[in-house]
């Protein structure tokens, strides 16, 4: 849904084997597809604005699904402040990585874009650390959440957390639960502004000094911007006594409409699954010659060896520590629980079973009928 710029988007987002293949492509928006549109390569398959099924859960109709992790979140935390970290670009949880993120995209005469990019998110980053310790100084008796991102290494903020009792740094389950359950978020240039926007729970942008690289505006232009330590205190102080939501503007409304399809009527979900099995039904005849689909195994063979390999190297990306980092375990009675949850949502599913294949990978289908 974001990006610094279209064309550091395209060279971070778009492979061009894979792109050539695209027969049909599903886009988030307006503004996703004409981004889609306009990529080198585009070869004129059709595309489809539904929305993303992420988008789904962030619908009137999903709230009640998330009853339990709200009220537990309350009670845990109380009328708690949310940070959502987005840096891991300048502190990822894997060192080797965070060089490799670092240089992502860029040719040579990007260099200097991508470096000012670095720069901005190394200085906004230190910028929210020293943010802990004055949050933490005016509000004593409430506590602080921070939520890294899923690719950022914790220690940082545990550091600049100091030991105090209220501030806690964790990454548990969706962030959409955090989002409904918090009294006020605040963060810079991420996705969650969206989210928070899009679930009727304006956000706070804190954005101290301005540039011209290193920043996406949707999210801030969808949330309330504080530009100094002061003014967001005293928003923060407004937001954790009001009883309602900010209220949103035309123009933030008219704006989420042009980021974010399918926000009512058919499900963005549902509209992906009628397109795929009409798509399926028209190509099913369709065969790749015998050469590309050899090399193409091969290819996908080499990849899996690389990643068996590096799950065993210490520091590695496709090492166990980083996927448990990134992807803690689910059970197969979560999932099931989900299932219950999505069924009273939407009066459907009630007719599924689930079982486990692998780790974190599980079948779910229709309960068989003898």
């Amino acid at each position: 849904m974001l990006h610094f710029s279209k064309e550091i988007y395209y060279k971070r987002r778009i492979a061009q084997p894979a792109f050539s293949l695209v027969k049909e492509f599903f886009a988030w928006s307006e503004v996703n597809a004409q981004l889609i549109a306009e990529a080198p390569g585009y070869g004129g398959a059709p595309i489809h604005i539904t929305g993303n099924c992420r988008l789904d859960l962030l619908r009137p109709e999903f709230i009640t699904f998330y009853d339990e992790e709200i009220k537990r979140l309350k009670d845990r935390f109380g009328d708690f402040i949310l940070i959502n970290s987005n840096f891991g670009v300048v502190n990822h949880v894997v060192p080797s990585e965070q060089k490799k993120q670092q240089k992502l995209g860029a040719s040579r005469d990007k260099l200097d874009e991508i470096n000012n990019i670095w720069r901005h998110r190394q200085r906004m980053f230190e910028m929210f650390l020293k943010l802990l310790a004055k949050l933490n100084q005016t509000f004593p008796n409430t506590c602080i959440v921070v939520r890294p991102h899923p690719s950022e290494d914790h220690a940082a903020w545990k550091r600049a957390a100091g030991g105090a009792s209220q501030i806690h740094v964790l990454h548990e389950d969706s962030v959409i639960p955090w989002l409904l359950a918090c009294k006020v978020m605040i963060h810079n240039s991420c996705s969650t502004g969206i989210e928070a926007f899009l679930l009727n729970r304006q956000s706070i942008s804190f954005v101290p000094f301005k540039t011209s690289v290193g920043e996406v505006e949707f999210p801030d232009q969808l949330s309330c911007s504080a530009t100094s330590e002061t003014q967001l205190i005293s928003i923060i102080k407004d937001r954790l006594s009001a009883k309602e939501p900010m209220p949103r503007s035309q123009q933030q409304l008219a704006l989420a409409d042009l980021l974010a399809a399918s926000r009512t009527g058919p499900l963005a979900s549902d509209q992906i699954a009628d397109y795929a099995l009409s798509s399926f039904l028209r190509h099913s005849g369709d065969r790749q010659a015998l050469m590309p689909q050899l090399i193409g195994n091969f290819r996908s063979r080499w990849r899996q060896l690389n990643k068996t390999i590096g799950h065993f190297i210490p520091g590695s990306k496709s090492g166990k520590d980083h996927n448990k980092h990134r992807f803690p375990d689910v059970t197969t009675d979560e999932v099931i629980g989900k299932i219950h949850k999505l069924a009273n949502c939407l009066n459907r599913f009630h007719d599924l079973e689930c079982s486990q294949i692998k780790r974190n990978i599980f079948r779910i289908n229709q309960q068989s009928r003898s």
